[in-house]
C-alpha cells in the first residue's frame, strides 16, 4: 500500500512536446515554448521575462496531468496514461517536469517578425536563449507553478471510472478485462473494452490471465480446505466472504465486515494465531488494492486513523486489532462512507456506494453485545490445522506443506489456477450472497475474553435449571472460595455483570431481582418472556 513517500513516476521525457512556434501574447510580448518574452525600451529588443504559465500549464496536460474530483469539493492530481490514472503529488509533478527542463540540450533557437515602428516594415529578430537561462529561469521561478494552490489550473479529467456493478465484478490485466457474473460466469475480453473509461493503476494486477474452469488443485484452495476442516459449509462461507470483498461494489444499508478469527479456545493475555489469517488477506491482495492498518496503532481518536485509505483503496485490512478496540468505531463507515484525513495531503470524502470493505483478522473476539454489533459482523473461524504444529514457535507449517504462495516464481499455471479459483469464489458470492454456517467457538472465546477462563469453567461446571432462581452472593461466594481462596479483586457487582454476559453466550435470558438485599437471578430460555 502506498505511504507518504511518493515514489518516482516511471515517465519519459518524450511525452513532453516542446511548443516550436513563437506565440503573439501582447503588443509587447511574445512567448516560446515555456519562457516568455517582453520588448525592453532601454536595448529596443525583446528579453527574456519569465517562465509562460500557460505554456507549463499545457505541457502538463499534454504529458497527461490532471486534476480529478474524488468528492464533490475535493480533487486530486493525477497522472493519466491510455485508460489508467494514477494519484501524484506536487512533488511527483515538478520532478517530472524538471527532468523535462534539463533534459533541454540545446538553445532555443528562432525568428519572430516584430515592427519596431509603425510606419515601417516588420523586421525579423533572432533569438537563441543559453540551455543555462532556460534553467535558471526555470530554478528561480518553478515555486510559482509547483504548489497546490497552481495546480488546481490543471484540466479536469472527467472520464467515467470502471466500477463494479451489484451483478458484476470487473478485473484489469496486461492482457484482458475480465467480468464475473452469477448470469454470465466469467467473461475474459479484449482490453479495448476499456476505451470509454479509466481505471485506477494500483487496481489493475499485472500479469497476464487465461481462465481455468479445474483450478482447485491450486495450493491455495488446498488451504483454505485445511482452515475450513474441510467442512462443505464453512468451506463455503470462507469461499463467499472471499469472494464479497473482492467485489467491489458496496450496498450501504447491508454494509458488513468480515471477520476472522481463530477457533481454538483463546487466552486473552497469550492468544495463539498462526492459522492463517493474514494469509486469506494476502491472497485478496492479489486481485484488490488493500490498505492495510495496524490494529495494535489503531486510535479511533486519532484523525489520521485511515491516512493508508487512498481514493483507489478498495479494501481496508484492520490487522489485529487490540483487545478494547471498538467495534462501534466502524459502524459509520459502514453506513455512511469515509472520511479520509491524510498528513501533507488533502482531506477527501468517500462516498458510501464507493466505500472500501472491511476485513479485520483478530486474536481476540470484538464487541458482540447488542443485534447493531452482530449484524454488521460476517464471522469465519480458521481451525487450528497450522498452528497446532507449532512446537518451538520457529516452525512454518504453511510454507512446509505449500511452499511460499504468491511468489515471483510460480509459473503461469499457478498463478492462473489462483486467480481462477479466486473469481470462481466472487461467482460463489453473487449467486448465492454470504453464506453462514453455525460458529463453534465464538461465543465462548468472547466470554473466555470478557470475563476469565476460571469463570467459564465455573459456570460450567453449575447444574442450572431454567427458571430456577439462584442466590447471587452464594454463588459469587463459591465462585471466590473455589479459585482464589478469597483474595480477588473482583467484586459482587461485576460478578453480576458476567453472569448477565455468560447467559447471552449461552443463548439464554437473564432474569433477577433484590428483596430485603437479597440478590437473586433466574436463566430462561430465550422465547420465555421475563416477568
Amino acid at each position: 500500500m502506498t505511504t507518504n513517500k511518493t515514489p518516482k513516476l516511471n515517465i519519459d521525457n518524450s511525452i513532453f512536446k516542446p511548443i516550436l512556434k513563437p506565440v503573439f501574447l501582447t503588443n509587447t510580448s511574445f512567448s516560446y515554448d515555456i519562457i516568455e518574452f517582453k520588448f525592453t525600451k532601454g536595448t529596443s529588443s525583446y528579453e527574456l521575462k519569465s517562465l509562460y504559465y500557460e505554456g507549463i500549464r499545457m505541457h502538463l496536460k499534454q504529458a497527461g496531468f490532471f486534476k480529478r474530483y474524488i468528492s464533490k469539493t475535493k480533487s486530486v492530481i493525477i497522472f493519466k496514461q491510455g485508460c489508467f490514472i494514477e494519484e501524484v503529488s506536487v512533488e511527483q509533478v515538478k520532478d517530472v517536469f524538471q527532468s523535462y527542463v534539463l533534459s533541454i540540450n540545446k538553445p532555443f533557437k528562432f525568428s519572430y517578425l516584430v515592427a519596431k515602428d509603425k510606419d515601417k516594415e516588420a523586421g525579423a529578430n533572432n533569438y537563441s536563449i543559453p540551455i543555462e537561462a532556460i534553467r535558471n529561469c526555470y530554478l528561480k521561478q518553478s515555486h510559482n507553478f509547483f504548489n497546490e494552490k497552481w495546480l488546481e489550473h490543471l484540466d479536469t479529467d472527467v472520464t467515467p471510472l470502471l466500477k463494479d456493478t451489484k451483478k458484476k465484478a470487473h478485473f484489469v490485466f496486461k492482457n484482458c478485462l475480465v467480468t464475473v457474473s452469477a448470469k454470465d460466469g466469467i467473461e475474459v475480453e479484449d482490453l479495448t473494452k476499456l476505451n470509454d473509461f479509466v481505471v485506477w493503476k494500483n487496481q489493475c494486477i499485472d500479469r497476464e490471465f487465461k481462465y481455468i474452469k479445474e483450478n482447485t488443485n491450486n495450493e491455495f484452495a488446498k488451504f483454505t480446505t485445511n482452515v475450513t476442516n474441510g467442512i462443505p459449509k464453512r468451506y463455503d462461507s470462507l469461499r463467499s466472504a472471499i469472494g464479497y470483498l473482492s467485489h467491489h461494489y458496496f450496498n450501504p444499508s447491508e454494509g458488513v465486515s468480515i471477520i476472522l478469527y481463530d477457533e481454538a479456545l483463546t487466552d486473552p493475555n497469550s492468544p495463539m494465531g498462526g492459522t492463517g489469517k493474514g494469509l486469506i488477506a494476502n491472497a485478496i491482495k492479489q486481485l484488490r488494492n488493500i490498505a492495510k492498518v495496524d490494529g495494535k496503532l489503531l486510535n479511533p481518536t486519532n484523525r489520521f486513523k485511515f491516512e493508508l485509505v487512498n481514493p483507489d483503496s478498495q479494501i481496508v485490512w484492520i490487522d489485529d486489532p487490540k483487545k478494547d478496540f471498538e467495534f462501534e468505531t466502524l459502524f459509520s463507515c459502514l453506513t455512511d462512507g469515509w472520511t479520509i484525513e491524510r498528513k501533507y495531503l488533502p482531506q477527501f470524502f468517500i462516498k458510501p456506494e464507493d466505500s472500501p470493505k472491511v476485513l479485520i483478522c483478530s486474536n481476540v473476539v470484538l464487541n458482540r453485545k447488542g443485534t447493531s454489533n452482530k449484524r454488521r459482523q460476517f464471522i469465519v473461524e480458521l481451525n487450528d490445522y497450522y498452528s497446532s504444529k507449532f512446537v518451538t514457535g520457529n516452525e512454518s507449517p504453511i510454507e512446509e506443506e505449500h511452499g511460499i504462495l504468491f511468489k515471483e516464481s510460480w509459473l503461469d499455471d499457478d498463478w492462473n489456477t489462483f486467480y481462477s479459483f479466486m473469481l470462481d469464489n466472487i461467482m460463489l458470492y453473487l449467486k448465492n450472497g454470504l453464506i453462514t454456517y453455525e460458529t463453534k467457538n465464538v461465543e465462548a472465546n468472547f466470554l473466555i475474553q470478557s470475563t476469565d477462563e476460571d469463570f467459564v469453567e465455573f459456570m460450567g461446571n453449575q447444574k442450572f435449571q431454567i427458571g430456577e432462581w439462584y442466590d447471587t452472593k452464594t454463588l459469587f461466594d463459591k465462585f471466590i472460595n473455589s479459585y482464589y481462596d478469597g483474595g480477588t479483586k473482583l467484586q459482587q457487582r461485576g460478578f453480576t455483570n458476567w453472569i448477565k454476559l455468560y447467559a447471552k453466550c449461552v443463548n439464554l435470558a437473564y432474569e433477577h431481582s433484590s428483596s430485603g438485599g437479597i440478590c437473586k437471578f433466574s436463566f430462561l430460555s430465550p422465547n420465555q418472556e421475563l416477568t
